[in-house]
């Protein structure tokens, strides 16, 4: 039973409103932060973390020239990118299992062949706990943020995990 918070009358699970008095009932079961940490993952945005930079290449571009630009920028991810628009995204984990071990000339092959296509993106004004759960849920170590049309950079699991440590210790 769910105990009206206006008028403590008991109301059946899953009801919106209550019974009695009409008060709603839908928000009641909606996680509320209690401590520093929690309120912290569920008020901060995304913008607010450390992202880093953002390596853009074409479709048409080498692996090569993406594991060179990684290398350079010391980036664990390059953005695959058609004209204007996001197509996909090429890891350290796709480099590894993907190329790595079969003798191919990295200057051969585009990286529109290696790219992770269907980009989890968040906006720099999600919830931080929008991004953990997205992390978590699916398995992402690497998400694009964007504000408005443009890319601020890619926000790494070791971001959010340096993020989540400063927390803490606070």
């Amino acid at each position: 039973m769910i105990q009206c918070p206006l008028c403590k009358h008991p109301n059946l699970p899953g009801s919106d409103r209550c019974e009695k008095c009409m008060a709603p009932l839908r928000d009641l079961d909606v996680p509320r932060p209690t401590t520093g940490i929690q309120k912290r993952l569920m008020k901060d945005e995304v913008g607010a973390l450390p992202l880093e930079s953002c390596l853009c290449f074409g479709r048409e571009a080498t692996v090569q020239e993406a594991v060179d630009a990684m290398r350079r920028e010391k980036a664990s991810a390059v953005l695959v990118t058609d004209g204007d628009e996001l197509s996909g995204i090429v890891t350290e984990l796709d480099l590894l299992y993907k190329i790595e071990g079969k003798g191919a000339d990295l200057a051969a092959i585009p990286l529109a062949s290696i790219m992770t296509d269907d980009v989890e993106t968040l906006r720099c004004d999600d919830k931080v706990v929008v991004a953990l759960n997205r992390m978590c849920a699916h398995g992402y170590r690497h998400i694009p943020v964007w504000k408005e049309e443009t890319v601020l950079g890619v926000l790494t699991v070791a971001g959010l995990f340096e993020y989540v440590t400063e927390q803490v210790s606070d």
